[in-house]
């Protein structure tokens, strides 16, 4: 019974709600006054199918292309899967792996950021330095000021202002 599930919500918005449900077929009513019972159509209620659009510099492989058509169907299309115990139990660090050896190569090439002989953090301080750089600049064009990227450059890590 919905009034004992949403106590909180009016019997009369109830009725409204479930009159606007059946006028879209979302619902079926069958039966008359107090026993009248509600069905859902769950296919009307199920959430279109929506085209995920990556910008172009984002480059996708096949097998990404796959997993998200994948996952793009409806929770109930997709094949379940269960919890595998075994997968935990038969591991053990440093001896076995799940990914295989190519896959962790390509995977350690592509997060390979060359600067693996600088201490810690270099990396991540050369990320931030960028992004400052990039938010004054931003944030002073909107104001109207006329910095050009290299005079917020300048004038961020050396102190000198353009004139």
């Amino acid at each position: 019974n919905l009034l004992e599930l949403e106590p909180h919500i009016s019997r009369r918005t109830i009725q409204r709600n479930l009159k606007k449900l059946i006028e879209i077929r979302a619902f079926t009513a069958t039966g008359q006054g107090r026993s009248k019972a509600y069905n859902s159509n769950s296919a009307l209620l199920l959430p279109k199918k929506t085209e995920v659009n990556f910008p172009s510099y984002i480059p996708l492989s096949a097998d990404s292309k796959d997993i998200l058509a994948y996952l793009e169907q409806p929770v109930e299309v997709r094949k379940p899967v269960g919890y595998q115990r075994e997968f935990l139990d038969e591991y053990q660090p440093n001896i076995t792996r799940y990914l295989s050896k190519p896959l962790c190569q390509q995977l350690a090439r592509m997060g390979n950021t060359g600067k693996s002989t600088q201490p810690a953090g270099t990396y991540g301080r050369d990320i931030l330095s960028r992004l400052l750089i990039d938010l004054s600049w931003a944030s002073s064009n909107l104001e109207g000021n006329t910095y050009s990227r290299l005079d917020t450059v300048e004038l961020i890590e050396h102190g000198n202002a353009a004139f």
